[in-house]
């Protein structure tokens, strides 16, 4: 659901990896006791929002995970 119209140009393409990562990431995070879907709509949400604020390529030191950002 979150590669939906994702991954279709080279601009899209410097973020989706690490997109894809950090969803995997966030999902593992996230224990048993968590309201799951709930969480999981908060992240979609913010990072839709994160997405289509991008203009520009991100530089190497931003081409982390957000688990690895915060770690």
């Amino acid at each position: 659901m979150f590669s939906i119209t994702r991954n279709q140009n080279s601009f899209d393409r410097e973020f989706f990896d690490n997109d894809m990562k950090s969803m995997t990431d966030f999902i593992g995070s996230v224990n048993t006791y968590d309201d799951r879907e709930k969480l999981l709509e908060d992240w979609l949400a913010r990072k839709e929002d994160e997405i289509k604020s991008r203009v520009v390529r991100p530089p190497p030191n931003m081409k982390m995970t957000d688990h690895e950002l915060h770690q």
